[in-house]
C-alpha cells in the first residue's frame, strides 16, 4: 500500500495477509498508523481481501491488485525473490508477510511466524516449506532496514538465530482493536455460581507446532484441572489427548 505523508511515501505490501489472525492485526494496526501520520493518500499492494480493511482510512485509496496465477507457495517464493522488483518505488515499503522482498526501497518488515527459527517436527509435511522459508529469509535480510516484532521472546529468538540483525529488530506491541476499545467491556470477575464450576475455554488456533496443542498430552483426567470444557478448532483426528473428557470432541472441528 502506498500512503502519502508530507514529503514521505509509505507503501504497504499486504499480498500475504490471508489468515484471520493476520487480518485482525491489520484491523488494529492500520487505523492508528493512518491517524497518527495524518496520511493523505494510500495504495495497497494486495487483493480484494484487504479492500474493506483500508476503505475510508485515507482521503484517497487505490488497491493495486497482485494476482497469483501459480500455486500460492510458488507464487509467494517468486514474489519474494525474482519479482521483488515489482514493488520498487519511492519512499518506505512496509512489508506485512515475514519475508523481506528484493526491492530497492527502504523496507520495514513485520515478522510474526516463529518458523523462521523454530523447526517443526521432522515428520510434518510442512518441514520442507519451513526450511525454504528460512533460506529465503536469510538471503533477503540485506534488503530489510528494520524488522518489527510483537514480543521480547520473538526479538530474542530472531537475534539468536540471525546475529546480523543486531540493532535492526524493534518491538511494537499490537494495539487493542477499535471494536474492543469502543465496546465498553469490563471484566468484573466471576460470580459465585460461576466460581463453583470449571472453566469453559475456547482455543481458536490451527494445528501448527508453535500453537502447542501437544502440551495437552501431558495432562491426565483427575489432575485437578478446573476445566469443564475446552473447545479446539483442529481436525478431530489430531486431538492430542482423546482421553481427556473436558476436550469437547463434538466441537473439535
Amino acid at each position: 500500500m502506498v500512503m502519502q505523508l508530507d514529503d514521505v511515501v509509505l507503501r504497504i505490501h499486504a499480498t500475504n495477509v490471508q489468515g484471520m489472525g493476520a487480518q485482525r492485526l491489520l484491523e488494529s494496526l492500520i487505523p492508528p498508523l493512518v491517524a497518527r501520520l495524518n496520511i493523505n493518500a494510500s495504495v495497497v499492494y494486495g487483493s480484494s481481501v484487504q479492500t474493506e480493511l483500508f476503505q475510508g482510512l485515507a482521503k484517497e485509496l487505490r488497491i493495486s491488485y497482485y494476482k497469483r496465477y501459480l500455486p500460492n507457495s510458488v507464487s509467494r517464493f517468486l514474489e519474494c525473490t525474482l519479482f521483488g522488483f515489482l514493488f520498487n518505488g519511492d519512499g518506505v515499503l512496509l512489508t506485512l508477510g515475514d519475508i523481506p522482498l528484493r526491492s530497492n526501497s527502504p523496507q520495514v518488515v513485520f515478522v510474526q511466524t516463529p518458523h523462521l527459527f523454530q523447526s517443526p517436527d521432522a515428520t510434518t509435511a510442512d518441514s520442507l516449506k519451513y526450511r525454504i522459508l528460512r533460506w529465503v529469509f536469510k538471503r533477503n535480510l540485506r534488503f530489510a532496514d528494520l524488522l518489527i516484532v510483537q514480543t521480547d521472546a520473538m526479538s530474542h529468538a530472531l537475534l539468536a538465530s540471525y546475529p546480523e540483525l543486531e540493532n535492526k529488530v524493534k518491538i511494537v506491541c499490537q494495539p487493542a482493536p477499535d471494536w474492543v476499545l469502543n465496546s465498553g467491556l469490563r471484566f468484573k470477575g466471576r460470580n459465585k455460581a460461576e466460581a463453583r464450576r470449571g472453566l469453559n475455554l475456547f482455543y481458536p488456533a490451527a494445528y501448527y507446532h508453535h500453537k502447542n496443542h501437544h502440551l495437552l498430552a501431558k495432562f491426565a483426567e483427575g489432575d485437578g484441572i478446573e476445566i469443564d470444557q475446552l473447545t479446539l478448532t483442529i481436525p478431530a483426528q489430531m486431538n492430542p489427548n482423546p482421553e481427556l473428557k473436558w476436550i469437547d470432541r463434538k466441537s473439535v472441528v
